[in-house]
């Protein structure tokens, strides 16, 4: 990551360093352009006012010529001397103008100073020839204007030219800048406001739609892609790390609770149980002092009467808060049968069955007997003949099926939905009270089970009522 950062820290300011040389490129070239041509007018110009300067030297020259021959002591030596700057200026005068009158005035020049050189005086000869130089040379005024016209008509022109030509490559100039600052500039600000707007989504929580198309530059705005991009994967993983560790909390927290709900209602069974039976081992012994009693005096149903009721009393007292076999189960259940048997006679009979598989496995205690105990106490008990309870335990689709049934006289629907409101609810009602056995049963084997429970209260009043549950054997869950 270091040498990806490393490699592209300066590709922008590249770009920049780029834009700006290019600007200048252009400024300077167009600045060489208009220097090279104010250089190409000034020439022009310079060479009109140098060659009117030279037709003023050839003209004081003239005149300077006829004064010295006319007043001047030294006639020879003004006459070479003038002689020398008119072929001079002469010469001059035709590179500026070369016209053929200029032409013929350079060689009447010429050959004035040839006759200077041969004759050292002033002959009639040499004043013929300064009156030719001068008429030829008042001549040339016409030839001489035009040319400067022309002269300044073409730096006019040029000029006009030049600004025009200035003002487009000054404009396209202007117009390519416009394009390279803009296309730079949308090359930065357009990916920021990318950013901008998907740090606005990431702020509204939409992280999916946060996401930044993968970039192919490879600058640093390539490298800010990538990087928020996978910042923003990272807050959704954070996300999800916190979500799944508030999950997990809070199933803690629910089996914690379910723990803390099983071990009160044990508490409860086991306090109130206790709280029927003052003294238990005392109990016991008053308990084997009646059966004995019994078979002594030959009453040997009274004495299995006793010695059932001891054997259950000793079962809940001493298992309650365990978890016992489904065999245990149904030994409890056959035993309150019995003395329910001794009590109504023949008006209630009862069949409890339990499948071989099913014997060894585990239940928590005191779960068939308060149901037994519903069936006879609020379906049965009323019953004068013919009545049923059937009680079974088996397999079914891998889970263990227990079911009670008998056909007493049912329940109303707002009872069903009574004893619902209780299974749901921590709280028991007044009205539902009676049936406190039931929902105490389903609700403890929920806890058993971690909530894998289905159960189910059929009733129909005046005819039957069945309660049945399955639950999974312990060993596929713990």
């Amino acid at each position: 990551m270091s040498t990806m950062s490393t490699r592209n820290s300066g590709s922008i300011r590249k770009r920049m360093l780029s834009v700006f040389l290019s600007i200048v490129l252009m400024i300077l070239l167009l600045s060489l352009w208009y220097v090279f041509g104010f250089e190409y007018s000034v020439g022009v110009l310079n060479g009109v006012i140098d060659a009117q300067n030279v037709r003023s030297a050839y003209s004081s020259t003239l005149q300077a010529l006829r004064r010295d021959l006319d007043y001047g002591d030294d006639v020879e030596s003004a006459l070479a001397g003038h002689a020398e700057a008119l072929k001079a200026y002469a010469a001059k005068m035709y590179a500026a103008y070369p016209y053929r009158a200029v032409y013929d005035l350079l060689a009447i020049t010429d050959r004035f100073e040839g006759q200077v050189q041969a004759h050292r005086e002033a002959p009639e000869g040499i004043y013929d020839s300064i009156s030719q130089m001068e008429l030829v040379f008042a001549g040339l005024s016409d030839v001489v204007e035009h040319a400067d016209t022309a002269g300044r008509e073409r730096i006019k022109t040029y000029r006009i030219s030049a600004i025009q030509a200035f003002v487009a490559i000054a404009a396209g100039c202007a117009l390519m800048c416009v394009v390279i600052i803009k296309g730079f500039s949308d090359s930065i600000v357009q990916p920021i406001e990318q950013m901008a707007t998907a740090a606005k989504r990431v702020s509204g929580s939409d992280y999916d739609a946060a996401m930044l198309p993968d970039s192919p530059r490879a600058d640093e705005i390539g490298y800010l892609f990538s990087a928020f991009n996978r910042m923003v994967r990272e807050i959704q993983a954070q996300i999800e790390t916190v979500r799944l560790n508030a999950d997990l909390k809070q199933q803690l927290q629910a089996q914690q609770i379910s723990a803390i709900r099983q071990l009160q209602l044990l508490n409860e069974a086991e306090l109130n149980m206790l709280q029927s039976q003052v003294n238990p081992h005392f109990l016991f012994n008053c308990m084997s002092l009646i059966r004995q009693t019994a078979y002594l005096e030959q009453a040997k149903e009274t004495g299995e009467i006793t010695e059932v009721f001891s054997e259950m009393l000793r079962y809940g007292l001493y298992r309650l808060n365990q978890i016992v076999t489904i065999r245990d189960e149904i030994g409890d259940a056959k035993n309150y049968c019995f003395l329910m048997e001794k009590r109504f006679g023949d008006r209630i009979r009862y069949h409890i069955s339990a499948e071989e598989a099913c014997l060894s496995e585990k239940i928590p205690c005191r779960v068939l007997q308060p149901l037994i105990e519903n069936a006879y106490k609020h379906g049965l008990e009323n019953v004068t003949e013919d009545g049923v309870l059937n009680v079974s335990v088996s397999s079914m689709d891998g889970r263990i099926l227990v079911r009670v049934e008998d056909n007493g006289r049912g329940m109303r629907p707002d009872q069903l939905r009574q004893i619902e409101e209780s299974i749901s609810s921590d709280e028991i009602s007044a009205d539902s009270k009676r049936h406190i056995g039931l929902a105490n049963v389903i609700k403890r084997m929920l806890l058993f089970c971690n909530g894998d429970l289905r159960y189910r209260i059929v009733s129909t009043p005046n005819e039957s009522t069945i309660v049945a549950f399955s639950f999974p054997p312990l060993s596929e869950w713990r």
